[in-house]
């Protein structure tokens, strides 16, 4: 299949492609082919505005290429695992994948990644308690209002390993940066819909409880650009 994605080169300094960097061994961006393929594969046909969705996904791993490597973080050890999540963070609630698919192909630690991403309700109001609820479940708290569908398989996988929560705050925050940068960039009016929801969105991601140097300058671009 023909590629849609653009190069870019984040501050590693390295060429990066398609398909992570050149130099993976050094900088930690390259990933498997796999997550990229089963997400172009999954939204297939489907646009992001007028251009291919994956273009969209390309933007969201850039964002996390760049969080990774301006500022010194733990998460940089997890880039793999991180740069999978952005590929496939959309897989779920907007392509033609299920999560079980998602965790026998990339495992356990992806497919927390990607629940956590992964939305439900009929509108945006219902779409942001629910993402309230699993962000709470990723902090280990108690669900806020329903308890969403998968809290109790995925509960635990939090809690065997509690960076997945910082990771799953670094994706949803990509792909926020992302579509705000987009809605910037092409007069979108959806612009005005982010800017409203920007504070609960921010707390339905529990960013009070990480300290994490990449979340807080994530945070601090997407306030600048609201």
């Amino acid at each position: 299949m023909e590629s849609s994605m653009r190069d870019y080169n984040p501050p590693c300094g390295h060429r990066h492609g398609r398909y992570g960097c050149t130099n993976e061994g050094y900088c930690g961006y390259g990933m498997p082919r796999t997550a990229a393929d089963f997400a172009e594969e999954r939204h297939a046909g489907q646009k992001y505005g007028d251009d291919p969705y994956i273009v969209h996904l390309d933007q969201v791993v850039h964002q996390a290429a760049r969080a990774l490597g301006r500022l010194p973080t733990p998460l940089r050890e997890h880039g793999r695992i991180i740069y999978a999540a952005c590929w496939l963070h959309d897989v779920v609630e907007d392509g033609r994948a299920t999560l079980d698919e998602v965790l026998a192909r990339f495992g356990e630690e992806v497919a927390a990644i990607v629940w956590a991403c992964t939305v439900e309700g009929k509108n945006r109001t219902e779409k942001g308690l629910d993402l309230l609820s699993r962000f709470r479940v990723a902090a280990r708290f108690e669900p806020h209002g329903l308890v969403p569908n998968g809290a109790e398989t995925w509960r635990p996988v939090f809690e065997r390993s509690p960076w997945l929560l910082e990771a799953a705050q670094m994706v949803k925050l990509c792909d926020r940066v992302a579509n705000v940068e987009n809605c910037r960039r092409t007069h979108d009016s959806r612009l005005s819909m982010y800017h409203g929801e920007h504070t609960s969105f921010c707390s339905g991601l529990q960013v009070q409880e990480t300290e994490d140097p990449a979340i807080s300058a994530l945070l601090a671009e997407l306030d600048a650009l609201l």
